[in-house]
């Protein structure tokens, strides 16, 4: 029994430990999937404040190329040029023309290719360059980016179309597309979701995992609690196995010899019971004779020496009611020999019903193999002797379960009965 328990512990203990190493494995999976998340955030933190930076650097260019376009335009006089005139004759009239040097040249080509660079800006913000330049009003025209926020706003806007413009896949001359961009914004929206649609499920699956550990955690104490109680019943089953007094063991009475073997007594309240006026074993009887008890008898025997083995049939008082007369004087050596079945025995009497039950146990005990070559005899006390072995005081003829039971005694041949 306690290898059982052993085993059944250790597969327990295995089970135990291989359930919290999957748990363990749970956590660590969603704590990197956490700091994975954490990682992509970060990252596209530093993106965003790049492209912020970016767009505000930019920005200050733009307003700082304006203004200057704009100084020049106002401080610039209008030079006099001699256009060429197609004459009506098919000539031509030239005017002439100074020479420009090649600085002044290069000079107006890099101010063109600014020029055409703070167009193209200014277009991708939103605003028309020839509206701009057909109704004089420049600051009219730049004054919704500005106006609710600083050089700042206005800048990082800048930094921030270039910033979709480089996401999208598009030339940083070339204007934005509305629905573009409200696309790559939705998409960023939806992605944003999900992740945080990701982060609340994984908190719920730490929590639920959490409360899993907490479940195993009580589990293992409610099995660890009841391995001890298991391993404390085997030590207490052993020490009564090496003492060979079981808890139904009835010890000798006072006067006798020491080393007189125990009384071994089958009670009804342990599940020792035949049915009223009946001497029929039930399966569970049965069982319980061919296991604990045929054990405890084959240890007692080695121990004492004894080779005598005397089933007695205890019954109360209440009388017996049969209408038929007992048969047990013709057939009950053929049911003790084996020739009959337990069933045919009418006893129309107490003592004859004790009788009855004792061939009943004597029978099933005779056959188990380690009580081969042993003497089994069944004999009858009916309700003449009370639980404490002695002599009844008188009828009372009440309903008294533990006068209602077989004691077993164990002998050497040749020494007195009882």
């Amino acid at each position: 029994m306690r290898q059982d328990v052993d085993r059944q512990n250790g597969s327990y203990r295995q089970g135990l430990i291989l359930g919290l190493t999957m748990a363990e494995l749970l956590l660590l999976l969603v704590f990197c999937l956490l700091i994975a998340l954490a990682a992509l955030l970060a990252d596209a933190k530093l993106k965003l404040d790049k492209a912020e930076d970016e767009l505000a650097a930019t920005r200050t260019l733009a307003l700082s190329a304006l203004d200057e376009a704009r100084r020049e335009a106002l401080a610039t006089p209008p030079q006099a040029v001699q256009a060429a005139a197609v004459q009506p004759g098919g000539g031509t009239a030239t005017a002439a023309v100074a020479p420009a040097s090649g600085a002044a040249v290069d000079d107006t080509w890099d101010r063109l290719v600014a020029a055409d660079r703070t167009v193209a800006r200014l277009k991708a913000a939103g605003i028309d360059p020839e509206a701009m330049a057909e109704t004089g009003d420049t600051l009219g025209a730049l004054r919704p980016l500005v106006e609710g926020a600083g050089p700042e706003r206005v800048l990082a806007d800048v930094a921030l179309a270039d910033a979709l413009r480089e996401r999208l896949g598009v030339a940083a001359d070339a204007p934005l597309d509305a629905d573009q961009v409200a696309a790559f914004v939705a998409e960023s929206r939806d992605q944003a979701v999900a992740a945080a649609r990701r982060l609340l499920e994984a908190e719920r699956q730490v929590a639920a995992l959490q409360e899993s550990v907490a479940a195993l955690t009580e589990d293992a104490a409610a099995a660890r609690e009841a391995a001890e109680i298991a391993e404390a019943e085997a030590a207490a089953a052993a020490a009564r196995a090496a003492n060979l007094v079981p808890d139904d063991v009835v010890a000798a009475r006072d006067g006798r010899a020491a080393d007189l073997p125990p009384i071994i007594t089958l009670k009804e309240r342990e599940g020792f019971l035949f049915e009223t006026g009946s001497a029929v074993l039930g399966p569970a009887f049965a069982d319980r004779l061919t296991g604990e008890t045929a054990a405890r008898l084959r240890a007692l025997v080695d121990r004492f020496d004894v080779d005598v083995i005397e089933v007695v049939g205890h019954t109360d008082e209440r009388p017996v009611a049969r209408n038929t007369i007992s048969n047990l004087d013709g057939a009950l050596i053929d049911v003790v020999r084996g020739g009959g079945t337990v069933e045919a025995l009418v006893p129309a009497d107490n003592a004859g019903l004790g009788l009855a039950r004792a061939v009943a146990v004597a029978r099933v005990l005779a056959a188990d193999p380690r009580l081969a070559g042993l003497d089994v005899l069944p004999l009858s006390a009916g309700p003449l002797v009370g639980t404490d072995g002695r002599l009844i005081e008188g009828a009372t003829f009440a309903d008294v379960a533990e006068r209602r039971r077989i004691e077993i005694r164990l002998r050497r041949s040749g020494a007195p009965a009882g």
